[in-house]
């Protein structure tokens, strides 16, 4: 089967490369025959009583059953136009399942979980994506194209999710929630910047269109009976058609041009009407058992709008969500985290970063920053004094992105005694086990003193001399520089060859960072990225041995195994409270 047109005749043209000529013959040639593969427009539709698919041709009202003894109970339908795949979901086999235009095949690209109920459905033909709503799991999905990676994008403050439409050119999802909560949402591919478009007059908002020429969002609801627009953003609301005295019971819903399809629960025909209202008609006499998911493929669509997606998944290993401006997310399958070319995915654990420091230098402050949220408790910058007692950690998504595990230790030289300060420095060996793949030593601009020196040897004597080979300085109070118009870089070649702090950036290959204690978000996003540079460049130096260990480490997580079952259901219940999604 050809594909689409803006993507095979580049192709064939460039491969003709030696003459002028030949590439002119080439191109005449073979559009005729791409435009006699090309579809005229048509509608899918879901039978969900009968078991059927169906495609009912626009120009000729030609009704064409492609599936039946293959389908059992299908809710949602789509279409790849680039491979010509009829998508649609099946309650009953609790799968995701494909085909083509003339029903010569029928099979599973996703089996579901059991009980799973997926109302909605929506193929990005261009970033090669499925993204999906489950009733039953409250949430929004995704899949490759083949369905072999899965991703979770939404399971919070989600109801009963059903309708859903993507926008392959930004990067946009929109979906309906006719749970206890009625709702209209959007955000992004990856989930993030949700947020509410229509929350009132709601009852049962089962289907949605988009005009996104217009920016005219479109939906229907099966228990006011209203068909309803207003902008993408929810405003200049009005109702398109009012049917609640007949009874209607809407369900899908699909737009073309100037004319929207629905499908109505209440009736048995396929309807439709003029996007500014008016009256109603019958698209084809034979009636449908029970009609649910429409879906609307324009014959007549062309165009050279791409995305950063469209070729070879933007460089991406898995997926790959498109953003405004020919710009690109890379992201991976649940489970999978990013390495760090923030490109490919790995089965690998988060990167695991202990940060360590004599009390009141900024730890907890850089731990925040690092996550780009308030996790670790923090005292004020200009005292020594820490409320730090405790090993606490976070596990979730850094500022920059990158999946991580942050260990925060008390200070030495804090409040704690020795013996319940070592416990809880054996706590944090635990907390990072196998080791960390970074050891922040954190200390303040301009106060390294006698303390930080009996710190560090401190940490020696209880790591070993190899700490120092996984070690990156963190120096907090960047502002303080900036005040004065000096850089970190400055200051470090400021520092005397022969004090403790040179000799141990020499020590370290003069890894270092500097933070701000009052830095805006885009000033700590800086920070942060050039922290996680280091550590990647540090990783890739030592891949025979990416992280910290040693004899201490196994034997303290042995010893907290064998004797520390309270701590284990402490740390347990930590975790899940620091814990946060993509």
């Amino acid at each position: 089967m050809l594909k689409n047109t803006k993507w095979e005749i580049p192709l064939l043209i460039e491969s003709r490369r030696p003459a002028r000529k030949m590439r002119v013959i080439v191109f005449f040639i073979v559009i005729p025959i791409i435009k006699a593969f090309k579809p005229e427009s048509f509608l899918l539709l879901a039978d969900s009583d009968e078991g059927a698919i169906y495609k009912l041709n626009l120009t000729t009202l030609r009704r064409e059953p492609l599936y039946r003894l293959t389908v059992f109970r299908p809710i949602a339908v789509g279409f790849d136009y680039l491979t010509n795949g009829v998508y649609w979901t099946d309650v009953k086999l609790k799968a995701i399942r494909v085909g083509d235009l003339h029903g010569n095949y029928a099979k599973t690209v996703r089996t579901l979980e059991r009980g799973s109920v997926t109302d909605g459905l929506t193929i990005d033909s261009l970033s090669r994506l499925i993204f999906y709503t489950d009733t039953t799991y409250k949430g929004i999905f995704l899949l490759t194209i083949d369905g072999l990676y899965r991703k979770t994008i939404i399971y919070k403050s989600l109801d009963q999710p059903r309708a859903i439409i993507s926008d392959s050119n930004t990067g946009t999802i929109y979906w309906t929630d006719w749970g206890a909560t009625p709702k209209i949402e959007t955000s992004n591919y990856d989930g993030s910047e949700r947020r509410d478009v229509i929350t009132t007059d709601l009852v049962w908002p089962n289907g949605l269109a988009i005009d996104f020429k217009a920016a005219i969002l479109y939906w229907c609801d099966g228990k006011t009976g209203r068909i309803e627009k207003s902008k993408l953003d929810g405003t200049n609301r009005m109702v398109v058609s009012d049917q609640s005295r007949s009874g209607a019971r809407f369900f899908g819903l699909a737009l073309h041009e100037t004319t929207l399809y629905y499908t109505d629960w209440a009736k048995r025909y396929l309807m439709k009407m003029s996007t500014s209202g008016g009256s109603l008609a019958v698209v084809e006499s034979k009636t449908f058992e029970k009609l649910s998911g429409v879906y609307l493929y324009d014959g007549d669509w062309y165009s050279e709008e791409t995305n950063a997606c469209a070729i070879s998944k933007g460089g991406c290993s898995h997926f790959c969500f498109p953003r405004p401006k020919y710009s690109r997310k890379c992201a991976c399958p649940d489970n999978m985290f990013l390495t760090f070319d923030m490109k490919n995915c790995n089965y690998r654990e988060p990167l695991r970063i202990l940060m360590l420091g004599k009390s009141g230098v900024g730890k907890s402050t850089t731990g925040n920053a690092i996550v780009g949220k308030e996790v670790f408790e923090t005292s004020p910058a200009s005292t020594e004094f820490s409320l730090t007692s405790k090993t606490s950690f976070f596990e979730g998504i850094s500022l920059a992105g990158q999946f991580v595990r942050v260990v925060d230790t008390p200070g030495l030289f804090g409040t704690l005694k020795v013996d319940p300060l070592v416990l809880e420095i054996y706590k944090a060996i635990r907390i990072s086990f196998p080791g960390p793949h970074i050891i922040l030593f954190v200390t303040r601009v301009g106060s390294f003193t006698l303390k930080d020196t009996s710190s560090l040897a401190t940490y020696k004597r209880i790591f070993g001399t190899d700490i120092e080979k996984y070690l990156i300085v963190v120096f907090t109070g960047k502002e303080i520089l900036m005040e004065n118009g000096i850089n970190i870089h400055d200051y470090v070649q400021s520092l005397s060859s022969d004090s403790e702090l040179k000799q141990l950036l020499h020590r370290c290959n003069n890894r270092y960072v500097a933070f701000s204690d009052t830095g805006d978000v885009f000033d700590q996003r800086k920070n942060v990225d050039k922290l996680l540079d280091i550590a990647g460049r540090l990783m890739l130096q030592r891949l025979a041995n990416p992280y910290f260990t040693n004899d201490i480490y196994e034997a303290i997580v042995k010893l907290f195994l064998d004797t520390q079952e309270d701590d284990e259901s402490e740390i347990e219940d930590h975790e899940k409270l620091k814990y946060t999604d993509t």
